[in-house]
């Protein structure tokens, strides 16, 4: 059996901080690049044809703030996910998630401020490789649903 990621489902969790630049749809910086924290846990073994997709289930936390035409933005989004991780014999791995992103922006400037929350579906898709039994690095595309919750990250990780 190919563990995803190394990692027995009998084993802890995974902690990963990184950085995850925020767009629109358009790819328009709307709030910057802001930092994030993700927790994950293996919760089933074996998924799939082969036996060898894992099943992973995270909770993070992102923040963000910049100026957008004129305008001071704030987010926080916390997403919840299932994930299904595939790795190789050589320590890469690939999966996709699906889940929810319960997100609060905070908008003021000139003519006023306001702020909003929403809890959308999101998905992300996510590339990495294991350095060791303990560390890793990952690239993810994560959509949280809402116009502006849509970014490009790099994570590192340990295993604990």
């Amino acid at each position: 059996v190919v563990w995803a990621r190394g990692v027995k489902p009998d084993s802890g969790l995974e902690v990963s901080l990184g950085i995850l630049h925020l767009t629109d749809g358009d790819a328009r910086n709307v709030a910057g690049t802001g930092f994030g924290v993700d927790l994950r846990r293996q919760v089933y073994e074996g998924i799939g044809s082969k036996a060898d997709i894992n099943l992973y289930a995270s909770i993070g936390y992102i923040k963000f703030s910049d100026t957008w035409h004129t305008i001071d933005v704030s987010a926080t989004v916390v997403p919840i996910m299932a994930t299904a991780i595939k790795a190789d014999k050589n320590g890469i791995y690939y999966g996709v998630g699906l889940g929810l992103a319960v997100t609060r922006l905070e908008l003021s400037g000139s003519s006023g401020s306001g702020s909003t929350s929403e809890t959308d579906f999101a998905y992300q898709l996510l590339a990495g490789k294991n350095f060791s039994e303990k560390y890793f690095a990952e690239v993810k595309y994560f959509n949280g649903g809402i116009a502006g919750n849509t970014g490009l990250g790099v994570n590192i990780g340990a295993k604990f």
